[in-house]
């Protein structure tokens, strides 16, 4: 935030696609806060915001928790233009889904891959969701183009998670820490002597066990050797009003070679 109080220089830490991302860009460009203040002198801040969107009627047994598309360089996105669900099936499983694809000329999903393997009845539902969808396709140059995309899904009744779900941050799920399992230093990565910091959003669960953990930054060779490293540790239960929850934090990953 600048010395005006106005929000500038804004990035999308946490993208959920789909145009959402514009809107809360637009939505924090309109925002005034009181300035930031040193020495009795306004100053520039950074902080981060969370926008939360939520829709206004009975959770759905299915929820979209996020889109990524990546075009190459010059395409056009992909724009959802029907997603029809399947009517609930009473199902109680709690579990999220992360499915791989591309949309083809025709705005049609194809080559379908699952990113997760936790429950294969899951993935093979979300993939039979997204084979019923359809975009208007990417383009280049006015032509239609394939364009790669992943796309994360919830299921379950109620929260995806079963319960009440709190954000933490950092430093408290760091101080709650047990078991800090180091993760493997990728070859590719070490071979070109590659360093650097991934962050990932991370969900503990009620036992402190990581439940879920998705990349917000960080090298792509470097990300996937971080998730499975912070899948496997082990924290604290967090407790409020004395029972155990769930919560969601943020953990950075620090790959550094030694010399």
């Amino acid at each position: 935030m600048g010395e005006d109080g106005a929000g500038g220089n804004l990035n999308v830490i946490r993208p959920l696609g789909l145009g959402l991302d514009e809107k809360a860009i637009e939505a924090v460009r309109a925002w005034r806060f009181k300035p930031g203040m040193k020495d009795g002198a306004a100053v520039p801040v950074q902080a981060s915001i969370e926008i939360n969107f939520r829709l206004l009627e009975g959770a759905p047994p299915w929820r979209l928790t996020r889109a990524l598309f990546n075009p190459p360089a010059g395409v056009a996105r992909p724009v959802l233009i029907a997603a029809p669900y399947p009517a609930d099936a009473g199902s109680t499983v709690n579990d999220s889904v992360r499915v791989s694809f591309e949309v083809d000329e025709n705005g049609v999903p194809i080559n379908f891959r699952s990113q997760t393997k936790s429950n294969p009845k899951l993935e093979s539902e979300a993939i039979a969701i997204l084979s019923s969808w359809r975009f208007q396709p990417g383009t280049k140059d006015g032509k239609p183009v394939t364009v790669p995309a992943t796309f994360d899904f919830n299921h379950g009744t109620g929260d995806a998670t079963g319960g009440q779900v709190i954000r933490v941050g950092a430093a408290v799920a760091a101080g709650n820490l047990i078991d800090k399992t180091v993760p493997a230093y990728p070859r590719e990565a070490k071979a070109a002597r590659l360093q650097g910091v991934v962050t990932l959003a991370v969900r503990i669960g009620k036992d402190g066990h990581v439940t879920n953990a998705t990349v917000i930054s960080g090298d792509p060779i470097l990300a996937q050797a971080a998730v499975e490293a912070v899948r496997q540790r082990l924290y604290r239960p967090t407790l409020l009003n004395g029972n155990p929850v769930e919560v969601d934090t943020q953990v950075d990953v620090n790959f550094t070679l030694s010399k």
